[in-house]
């Protein structure tokens, strides 16, 4: 059983239990940072022992791989919130170590966030590359247990994103 990206409340720790019985995949939270400041200004209202509660009803029932996504670059994001990030995904590892999982595998998908229209961060700019850079430098630094796997996505990629979600009807000739 693979299960989609949760919703992180009570519901993530009981849904292990529910699925106890079966051979399992993965466990998919998308808490977006690990740094509860940040999520509360992205109104992200899940707290840092929702996210713990939740990897260790996952590692407690037998998952073999929590994946998290994670975002760099959301406004008013600061060097704080990257430790703490990597804190959070150090503290999962160890706990899963400490309750004898050697084989378990934490997976950080980290997007670079792209502000959108018709969103309340619409008008905020995409944090800049060195900035982007920086953060994901001492994020890969941080992590400390090799049970993590940090994948970090591409600023030109992302950059281009953020162009055609805000672009209008006369990008379509740029992109032609």
């Amino acid at each position: 059983v693979a299960l989609p990206s949760l919703r992180i409340n009570d519901q993530l720790e009981k849904l292990p239990s529910i699925t106890k019985n079966v051979r399992k995949g993965g466990l998919t939270m998308a808490p977006e940072t690990g740094s509860e400041r940040l999520r509360r200004v992205i109104n992200k209202m899940i707290s840092q022992q929702d996210l713990v509660n939740g990897a260790k009803a996952a590692i407690e029932n037998g998952y073999t791989t929590i994946k998290f996504y994670m975002m760099l670059g959301l406004p008013t994001e600061n060097e704080h919130d990257i430790h703490e990030s990597a804190r959070l995904l150090n503290n999962i590892a160890q706990m899963a170590r400490a309750m004898g999982r050697k084989n378990m595998d934490i997976n950080v998908t980290v997007s670079i966030f792209v502000p959108k229209s018709f969103t309340p961060f619409q008008w905020e700019p995409m944090c800049d590359r060195a900035t982007i850079e920086r953060h994901a430098a001492l994020l890969r630094s941080l992590i400390k247990h090799k049970s993590i796997r940090l994948r970090i996505g591409d600023y030109p990629t992302s950059w281009l994103e953020a162009v055609f979600s805000r672009g209008d009807r006369r990008l379509s000739r740029v992109v032609e």
